[in-house]
């Protein structure tokens, strides 16, 4: 997306996370409740769902639209994380930001592959140099195909 569009994008800070399907954001200085559309929880998974919203959002910059919450830099839809549940496969997980492997770079050539040189053909050039190529014999499986 270009950057004119991204900055027009309004961004809001978690500032509370109230239940399993509720958080407070603040935009432009004023504190707003957020109800995450289509999450409800049974009350025996409450704490747990609470927990991991916590650990989903706290602190974050979230784009709110109509109840859909996506959190900021990487996009997560954090609606979809809560109906499926995620905290039941995934109890230490943590956002640890952006992975950056660094630049890539081609494999350096060793030593002992630089070293070998084959000589130039020529006219002087004499057959033990260049060694014949012969052509690999096929399994007489290969011929019944």
């Amino acid at each position: 997306m270009p950057a004119s569009v991204l900055a027009a994008v309004p961004m809001a800070r978690v500032i509370n996370v109230i239940d399993s399907h509720t958080i407070s954001v603040e935009v432009d200085g004023r504190r707003n409740s957020v109800v995450l559309t289509g999450v409800a929880m049974s009350p025996s998974e409450e704490a747990a769902a609470v927990e991991h919203l916590h650990r989903l959002v706290d602190g974050a910059w979230v784009y709110v639209e109509d109840g859909n919450v996506y959190r900021s830099p990487d996009g997560l839809f954090v609606n979809g994380e809560m109906q499926r549940h995620a905290w039941w496969s995934s109890p230490n997980m943590r956002y640890l930001g952006i992975a950056d492997p660094g630049p890539r770079t081609a494999p350096a050539k060793t030593a002992a592959v630089r070293a070998v040189k084959r000589p130039s053909p020529g006219k002087d050039a004499s057959r033990s140099e260049f060694p014949r190529r012969v052509r690999a014999r096929r399994s007489p499986a290969r011929h019944l195909r």
